[in-house]
């Protein structure tokens, strides 16, 4: 039935789309099916032909008939190099081998938006998320499910995958089909809201005048504004991008807050849809609060340095045993000390890594580096290292507004790199170090 519908859609001339190719495993992983679609016209013939399948009633049948069997499915838009030929069908049977080459890009600061003309996008990404927490001396029950969320992808339906020990606890942040692997128990804590991710995306028309990266290029366009309108966010800075999370229930305060400054487009199954304000009223107060002046939270500075690097997915089992090493086996004595204040000139354990939408960060210090493989991470040109400053004498709850917007502000005034991540328990910075300004 698949090949019958595929080649009525190739034979079709109302469908301005084409089979190139289509092909079965024989080494790799297997039980796969590759197809590779030609669309003339760019863009808009491909979104004319997904309007026409919607609409195709066979083609839906033969969709639902399809989810039955399968476990899961992935696409990609894909560009032509221009020094490379066009693919061109050929009489089979013929055995082919694909190639995917990841270019290793530097990360590249954008400026916040100055004026309407250099108006950027932010995107409401398609995810659903909850945040918890594994204590210590519980993670020996959830070791099996979150090897799963790291290395067998194909087996869940999770897209969204973020993992970051502290000296207090695992922080574990995943979307809700990642979460149905987390068993409920007494080591594991769950914030009871569901969260969304945003990301700012430069649309190529915003002039670049700082040179910083991480969190300060949207500290003033987003942390700040956010923070005034009463907007708990919850940090995720990775080697590619920065994740803000609001609450879901938050979304309508944020699209409202934002909108001025911002194309915001939600995601909604591959595809951005235009976003506008039209269900909030009275303004912008919220639930009415009233300003209040945040709280200064002291902060620590271990001494450790840390990196922040990233992998090729399809090398992820090269470096399995070290990861499950430092992840899971390489708790040392002090942990339990639960890191008191007066350690701030020590050490701390940190290490996160992040699966989301196929990208893979890691952020480690340089001791545990060492215990990679050199030639299968990698990190910007710089190769910068980072100084943590970590927020928080108690733990800081997920109520109070303005803690990011605290630390992000200066770094912004001062055009100083950092990226952010927040934890169940604390939020952690990660500052270029003065030497390099």
């Amino acid at each position: 039935p698949r090949a019958e519908v595929q080649n009525r859609l190739h034979r079709d001339k109302d469908y301005p789309c084409e089979v190139v190719g289509s092909w079965n495993t024989w080494y790799g992983e297997q039980d796969q099916a590759v197809h590779l679609w030609r669309y003339r016209g760019g863009y808009p013939a491909l979104t004319e032909c997904l309007k026409k399948l919607n609409n195709n009633k066979e083609y839906v049948e033969f969709r639902k008939e399809r989810a039955k069997m399968l476990i899961s499915r992935q696409n990609q838009l894909l560009l032509e190099f221009s020094f490379w030929n066009e693919p061109l069908p050929r009489p089979g049977p013929n055995i082919y081998e694909m190639r995917t080459y990841q270019l290793k890009l530097e990360r590249k600061a954008f400026s916040p938006p100055h004026a309407h003309t250099d108006i950027m996008d932010l995107h409401i990404l398609d995810h659903r998320l909850r945040v918890t927490s594994i204590s210590k001396n519980g993670l020996v029950n959830f070791t099996h499910p979150l090897i799963k969320l790291i290395f067998l992808r194909n087996r869940t339906r999770c897209k969204f995958f973020s993992l970051t020990e502290t000296p207090e606890n695992y922080t574990v942040v995943l979307d809700e089909e990642g979460f149905k692997e987390l068993q409920p128990s007494e080591h594991l804590k769950v914030e009871g809201s569901i969260w969304l991710p945003l990301n700012v995306v430069s649309n190529g028309n915003a002039s670049s005048s700082s040179q910083a990266v991480g969190v300060t290029k949207i500290a003033k366009s987003v942390i700040a504004p956010l923070a005034q309108q009463h907007v708990s966010v919850f940090m995720l800075s990775t080697y590619q991008t920065d994740f803000i999370l609001v609450r879901e229930k938050d979304l309508s305060i944020v699209i409202s807050t934002l909108e001025e400054e911002f194309n915001i487009y939600k995601e909604v199954g591959g595809e951005s849809v235009p976003m506008q304000c039209t269900d909030v009223s009275n303004g912008l107060q919220k639930n009415g609060k009233e300003a209040l002046q945040p709280t200064v939270h002291p902060v620590l500075i271990p001494q450790n340095q840390f990196c922040v690097m990233s992998l090729d997915p399809d090398t992820l089992p090269s470096i399995a045993t070290t990861l499950i090493d430092v992840l899971f086996y390489s708790n040392c004595p002090k942990d339990d000390a639960q890191s008191s204040p007066s350690q701030d000139l020590d050490c701390i354990k940190f290490f996160s890594f992040s699966l989301i939408d196929g990208y893979i960060s890691l952020v480690m210090d340089t001791e545990a580096q060492r215990q990679f493989p050199a030639d299968l991470l990698f990190t910007s040109s710089s190769g910068e290292l980072w100084r943590m400053v970590r927020i928080g004498g108690q733990p800081l709850g997920f109520d109070e507004c303005g803690i990011v917007a605290q630390i992000s502000q200066p770094l912004a005034d001062s055009d100083i790199s950092a990226y952010y991540i927040s934890t169940f328990s604390f939020d952690h910075a990660l500052v270029s170090p003065p030497s390099s300004h």
